[in-house]
């Protein structure tokens, strides 16, 4: 009897250990067998890509500038004067690669004044070491990774023997060449050497019809000369109501003033010079001339949607310098963070704005207005000095 007993007391706790040991596996994590192995990627690092102008010594002209001599590279002693038939060549110059990437390039003429029709009637071109010409417009160079300059090119210009004399007397002055560049196809990815094949040249906008066009597309745009910003005008003398240069879904548009965009033949018909729509961000940065003049229309720049980033410039009005329109279904966004400004009726119209725009100043100088109510005061400081605001 008492074998019995502890038989079955012996069952009873080999039970209980073996619901105890379960619960405890049930409860806990395995312990597999782990091992570790790291190793270091090497540094990312961006190439760079950077052009300059140089001499056939190697100096930068930039700031110095280059100038027009006899086609056999000799000062004639005497003024250029142009006339029908004849060249001329400026001296010897060479691109020259400052950055580490491989580059393509294109040169431009620019910061033209004066009497512009004489271009009509003068052909450019550039001209290599060997004396071959190739158009201005058709010209592009190459540079490999690293290389250090170009052979020497030359600037030509021939003035058509077609010239009348409707161009005696003519000048043309303030004229500059600048250099474009933009990656090119050599150096590799792990897939090959055409992903930069479409890279695209930043743009050079010489006309109006070159800025609407250039504004539509996006990218990054220059203005190195004084535009007049027309709208379209039909067989019968009458402007297009909707001339403006509407940017819509143009992604990013970095426009940079060099020159001075005046509104044109837009009296009347139109908000803005420019109506930034949804899709786009407009960011202007500016040199030391860089202007927007509007004496026609209501406003410079219509904020209709898109988004205006302001960070230089010099901006007069005859209306509102920003025009923030007051549609309730449009995302409005204007931010300045630098420039100067002059309008007639105030620098900003944003009446009746939507709950959904924005308006913030973070910087810049206002003439007769004051831009307090659009400025974080925690951040920023604004003075005033007889009418002139700051925002610091």
């Amino acid at each position: 009897m008492t074998n019995r007993i502890s038989t079955k007391r012996a069952l009873i706790l080999s039970l209980l250990s073996m619901l105890l040991c379960a619960s405890m596996l049930i409860g806990s994590t395995y312990a597999w067998f782990t091992d570790t192995a790291t190793t270091s990627v090497n540094t990312i690092q961006a190439g760079t890509l950077k052009v300059d102008i140089v001499n056939e010594s190697g100096a930068s002209v930039l700031g110095t500038g280059l100038s027009f001599r006899n086609v056999d590279g000799t000062a004639t002693g005497e003024a250029i004067l142009w006339e029908p038939g004849c060249t001329y060549r400026t001296e010897g110059f060479k691109i020259k690669s400052t950055g580490n990437l491989a580059l393509k390039y294109k040169i431009y003429l620019n910061g033209i004044d004066g009497n512009s029709e004489l271009l009509n009637v003068i052909t450019f071109s550039i001209v290599n070491a060997s004396g071959n010409a190739v158009d201005l417009n058709a010209f592009e160079g190459h540079l490999a990774a690293n290389a250090t300059a170009t052979e020497t090119l030359y600037l030509q210009g021939t003035m058509a023997k077609e010239a009348g004399n409707d161009y005696q007397g003519k000048e043309l002055t303030g004229i500059s060449i600048t250099v474009v560049a933009t990656q090119d196809t050599v150096e590799k990815d792990s897939n090959g050497n055409t992903y930069d094949e479409n890279a695209q040249y930043p743009v050079f906008a010489g006309s109006s019809e070159e800025l609407i066009d250039a504004l539509k597309k996006g990218g990054e745009i220059t203005v190195n000369k004084n535009v007049t910003l027309d709208g379209t005008v039909d067989e019968n003398g009458v402007v297009n109501p909707d001339a403006e240069a509407q940017l819509k879904d143009a992604g990013t548009v970095d426009l940079v003033l060099n020159g001075t965009i005046t509104s044109g033949n837009l009296a009347g018909y139109t908000f803005g010079c420019m109506r930034v729509m949804p899709g786009t961000q407009l960011v202007i940065s500016a040199g030391e001339n860089g202007q927007f003049i509007n004496t026609k229309s209501y406003s410079a720049i219509n904020v209709c949607g898109g988004e205006v980033v302001v960070n230089g410039g010099y901006f007069e009005s005859a209306g509102v310098c920003f025009f923030v329109y007051n549609d309730a279904d449009k995302n409005n966004k204007l931010t300045i963070n630098g420039g100067t400004f002059k309008s007639a009726r105030g620098v900003i119209d944003n009446t009746d704005m939507p709950n959904n725009s924005t308006v913030i100043i973070n910087g810049g100088t206002f003439i007769d207005w004051d831009p307090s109510d659009y400025v974080d005061l925690t951040v920023h400081t604004v003075t005033e000095n007889n009418g002139v605001w700051t925002v610091q």
